[in-house]
């Protein structure tokens, strides 16, 4: 799902040096990375997981919101003896 694993990395490697970072030089830097390439990352991610997980998730909602009535079609009650 994920792909440019690489560059993920590094933006993950950001901003952890972004949290213990007091060096202005640096910090300019990670600003500039995020606006050059961690902001596409996240809008491709976004895409993507629009555009093929968004159904999975409309499934697992409609199930969810009717997991009693297909438990009964499922598993009729048994007849007593």
């Amino acid at each position: 799902m994920i792909a440019g694993e690489d560059k993920w990395l590094d933006a993950l490697q950001a901003r952890n040096n972004v949290a213990h970072s007091y060096n202005e030089y640096f910090a300019l830097d990670i600003v500039r990375q995020t606006k050059t390439t961690f902001l596409g990352l996240f809008q491709e991610l976004k895409i993507e997981v629009e555009e093929k997980w968004m159904l999975l998730l409309d499934l697992r909602v409609f199930i969810t919101s009717n997991i009693k009535g297909l438990i009964k079609a499922m598993c009729p009650p048994r007849e007593s003896a």
